[in-house]
């Protein structure tokens, strides 16, 4: 299965770490994705910290991509996390994001339809 090449951009809003995803991901693109927001985390040290992810426009990703999120996040969950807002719209990937990834069920965390929700809800914790 063919996916359009993935993009993101990881930026910083004080302590929320912005993470935009567009498009789909290869094991490849995925791999490059962790280690980007690993070493975003590891810059706030000891600091708690917050994610915000919007996969409004994410196309998907193959079946060895998600194992690795599932890394991501247990080694997120022995981090001082606050919070974790997603921007989604699609119920079908808020499913398959919980049964894939079931590490994540164990954060803080928030499925929003907008950034701008999302934010203020992490800037309140």
């Amino acid at each position: 299965m063919a996916l359009p090449q993935g993009e993101y951009s990881i930026d910083l809003d004080e302590d929320v770490i912005l993470i935009r995803i567009k498009g789909g991901f290869s094991l490849q693109h995925t791999t490059q994705l962790v280690t980007d927001i690993k070493d975003t985390v590891q810059s706030f040290g000891n600091q708690p910290f917050s994610i915000l992810v919007n996969a409004l426009a994410f196309g998907g990703a193959l079946n060895d991509s998600y194992q690795v999120f599932e890394e991501l996040n247990q080694w997120l969950n022995t981090k001082p996390m606050k919070g974790k807002a997603n921007v989604m719209q699609s119920l079908t990937l808020k499913s398959l994001s919980d049964n894939r990834i079931p590490s994540r069920l164990e954060q803080n965390l928030r499925i929003f339809s907008n950034e701008s929700e999302a934010l203020e809800w992490l800037h309140s914790l």
